[in-house]
């Protein structure tokens, strides 16, 4: 695990693009995914993004596998996957540091916005959806959950 450098912009882009067309797929129809995860994405807007944040990625096999990106108010912004990678406890690595390192700083909570896709995985780590929605997405509507983990 590593921290976020700038240079490492296009693998974050991939990382999401791969993991929601392909592991997200069987949640949402095509017109949706492709709102979510638009063939091209502005690198300096998502350089914006995630720079704030404290970011990681995971390598693997010599590539970026998976990143994080969370603030120190316990909101998880973004945990994806490559679809290359998926299923090879990246995530849940990814997942269990960030976790730590929040709790020693005494956020009360944990909390994400969570995709259909996503919402198995955050349930295997101790969150519960507090509520479903929909959102906009350029110009699609998604289903998602607002899940939190309470921290002891």
């Amino acid at each position: 695990m590593r921290r976020y450098e700038p240079g490492d912009v296009h693998s974050l882009i991939e990382i999401y693009q791969r993991a929601i067309h392909v592991l997200a797929a069987p949640f949402y129809n095509e017109a949706q995914l492709d709102a979510w995860a638009p063939a091209v994405m502005d690198p300096a807007k998502w350089h914006a993004r995630v720079s704030p944040q404290q970011t990681f990625i995971a390598d693997c096999d010599g590539r970026a596998g998976a990143f994080i990106a969370w603030d120190w108010t316990g909101h998880i912004d973004f945990i994806f996957t490559h679809r290359d990678f998926a299923r090879r406890g990246l995530a849940r690595a990814l997942y269990a540091a960030a976790e730590e390192t929040i709790r020693q700083h005494a956020a009360p909570r944990l909390f994400a916005e969570v995709s259909l896709a996503a919402r198995p995985f955050f349930e295997s780590c101790g969150f519960v959806a507090e509520r479903e929605r929909e959102v906009d997405c350029r110009g699609q509507r998604m289903r998602q959950f607002i899940m939190s983990k309470t921290l002891a």
